[in-house]
């Protein structure tokens, strides 16, 4: 199982290739708007998959921080693994003021 989470949105993908959503409310109005958007994504990359597949096409994805390819004959392979990014020093944070040269 794999873990997504972006705003307030949480994706879960399954083994079996299911996508399961959980949406944390933070306006009312526009829960019923990301749950919608969720669905129509989660069917365009269920079909995209399909087809991938119906055309002897590769699918890369990412499991567990590793990512692979999956070949149309079903065999995967690893193509990198997850790397740690060093901290950058050019982090912002709330209230700093930029200043842009000309």
């Amino acid at each position: 199982m794999t873990k997504f989470s972006k705003n307030n949105v949480v994706a879960k993908k399954e083994d079996t290739g299911t996508i399961s959503v959980k949406v944390t409310k933070v306006f009312k109005h526009d829960t019923e708007q990301t749950t919608a958007l969720i669905r129509a994504g989660r069917k365009a990359a269920a079909q995209a998959i399909r087809t991938s597949k119906a055309l002897g096409l590769t699918i890369t994805f990412m499991k567990d921080g590793v990512l692979y390819r999956e070949n149309p004959d079903g065999t995967k392979e690893i193509i990198s693994t997850k790397t740690k990014i060093k901290n950058n020093k050019n982090i912002l944070k709330k209230g700093m003021v930029l200043h842009a040269k000309k």
